[in-house]
């Protein structure tokens, strides 16, 4: 090995390990304070550590997490230590995702995949519209510049966001240039503009008042051929805007078919067999038009294949397309697709982790 391949290889660690230690120490105790502290038995310890022994030991707090939310104990769930260090920078290049993830790229980068209409963005400080033409002449705004739309639109961050930050909305009537340049002066980041999407019918009955969207995992294999193994639905709750956790918001797991299953969850690790503003019962409810999502995603990933696994976040538009609202590259959160659906990779977990770790 010479010296150049010797310092990649020293430079990837390092990032892995910040990759890691990120967030993740205060995550784990976080959890530990949590009431299912104690949920796994001490032959389910020694299980998890046995399965876990030919690759690296994990921290048994998210299995006790899974175990003791969901009721259900697999040895085979994926601790978030192991997936962060480990699988995350494995399959993804990390250094690359600061670039590549930016929601002002996703035209050109998943072109020909339906998305939200954008109606500016701010790139690298300059202001520009949905075609990328420049937006200013001189100091002032070009003329001709359509000041108004005919519903709402979400001001959002480009980059570095994540359970809804950094993402204000302006009402139907209300968008002016000048508006959107206030709410921008929040951020240090790129800025997209984008018009608010019109849902399927059926994915407003989950709840009116906010965009429901489909968290779903993939792996793009070595074949190049993307593997689905995880997809949740995200739904606000009680007046909330935006779908997230840290908005009021709770998940149920969707099986392959399209239908939910019996149980959701909320950020407080309540169980519940419907829906508690809309009631709608979630073992009655299918998701529109779910094979096409899953087909989108298909599509989608080999376009970006430095990415090998990616939890996409989809919307089911109003007359049935699916629609690509973000591409998580890396560090997508893993914990409600166990939480609702159980193991990550389900019967492929040894194969996933024998590549990883190169066994």
């Amino acid at each position: 090995m010479g010296y150049k391949e010797k310092f990649e290889e020293k430079l990837f660690d390092f990032c892995r390990w910040t990759h890691k230690v990120s967030g993740m120490k205060k995550r784990i105790n976080d959890f530990k304070k949590k009431p299912f502290s104690n949920a796994l038995t001490k032959e389910q310890e020694k299980e998890v550590l046995s399965f876990y022994q030919p690759y690296a030991k994990p921290s048994l707090v998210f299995h006790r997490y899974f175990t003791g939310v969901s009721g259900v104990f697999h040895a085979s769930y994926i601790p978030q230590d192991l997936y962060v260090g480990y699988i995350d920078p494995y399959f993804n290049d990390i250094l690359a995702a600061k670039f590549y993830d930016n929601k002002t790229n996703y035209a050109a980068l998943f072109y020909g995949i339906p998305q939200p209409k954008t109606l500016l963005k701010r790139v690298n400080g300059i202001w520009m519209d949905g075609d990328n033409l420049p937006l200013y002449d001189g100091n002032d705004l070009k003329k001709g510049l359509r000041l108004s739309i005919d519903k709402g639109c979400f001001v959002k961050e480009a980059q570095n966001t994540s359970g809804g930050s950094g993402v204000t909305y302006i009402p139907q009537g209300q968008f002016s240039m000048q508006k959107v340049l206030d709410i921008a002066k929040k951020y240090k980041t790129d800025i997209i503009v984008q018009e608010e999407l019109i849902q399927h019918e059926d994915m407003a009955r989950l709840h009116a008042s906010s965009l429901n969207t489909l968290r779903m995992y993939s792996v793009l294999g070595k074949d190049g051929n993307a593997t689905i193994y995880s997809a949740v639905v995200r739904m606000g709750s009680g007046d909330a805007k935006l779908d997230n956790y840290s908005a009021g918001g709770l998940t149920c797991g969707i099986q392959p078919n399209g239908h939910l299953r019996k149980y959701g969850y909320n950020k407080k690790f309540e169980k519940m067999e419907c829906h508690p503003t809309s009631k709608v019962v979630f073992s009655e409810y299918e998701i529109p038009n779910f094979q096409g999502a899953v087909e989108l995603i298909k599509k989608a990933h080999p376009m970006i294949a430095h990415f090998r696994s990616i939890a996409w976040d989809i919307a089911i538009r109003q007359d049935g397309v699916p629609v690509l609202i973000e591409a998580n590259l890396c560090r997508g959160g893993i914990d409600s697709l166990q939480l609702n659906n159980g193991p990550l990779y389900g019967n492929d977990t040894k194969k996933i982790l024998d590549e990883v770790f190169g066994k």
